[in-house]
């Protein structure tokens, strides 16, 4: 029962495992992009890490990104080390740090009220 056919068609499978296994090797390598540059700025940052841009610009108000060790001003930007970045990520949440939430302060401005006139 060796068709044409069939030949075909086993040829083909092979074909398309041998496709699959490229695609997977491929996705493994492609799992943990590596930036080019060792110095990123807050929108390169934002697409290697899961934090959005402003998130990033509040870890650096809320002191959690440290000027100097993790990020650098210049002219007014700010420039990240990627490698100061990958420790920064890999190292542990202390158990105070995990169980208190981040709340941004919000210091409003009071109205002041006109003083009553007798």
């Amino acid at each position: 029962m060796d068709s044409p056919v069939l030949k075909r068609l086993e040829s083909a499978v092979d074909e398309l495992a041998k496709t699959l296994t490229e695609l997977q090797a491929k996705a493994e390598n492609d799992s943990h992009p590596q930036p080019s540059r060792e110095y990123l700025s807050v929108k390169q940052l934002a697409l290697l890490i899961p934090y959005r841009e402003q998130t990033i610009r509040n870890l650096i108000s809320a002191g959690e990104f440290k000027a100097g060790v993790h990020y650098y001003k210049r002219r007014r930007r700010v420039v990240f080390r990627w490698s100061a970045v990958q420790m920064w990520l890999g190292e542990p949440v202390s158990s105070e740090e995990a169980e208190v939430p981040f709340y941004p302060v919000h210091h409003a401005r009071t109205r002041k009220r006109p003083e009553a006139v007798l």
